[in-house]
């Protein structure tokens, strides 16, 4: 996972596996099944914050 600015998120070598952003609140804001080799994923639908990436056993904190 690679998080290059506030809004995208490079997701490489996890097809097949589920991507889940949740909100401080615990509430999953994206919830998105990653399907190929390299994907990016899109934050724009999320306001300024701190949100908790979790992909294959990891959790990454993201800061928008």
């Amino acid at each position: 996972v690679y998080v290059p600015s506030s809004s995208i998120i490079v997701v490489a070598n996890s097809e097949d596996k589920r991507l889940l952003v949740y909100n401080l609140g615990g509430t999953p804001v994206i919830d998105r099944e990653i399907k190929s080799q390299i994907e990016m994923v899109s934050l724009d639908s999320l306001g300024k914050g701190i949100y908790l990436l979790k992909l294959d056993g990891k959790t990454i904190k993201i800061v928008r």
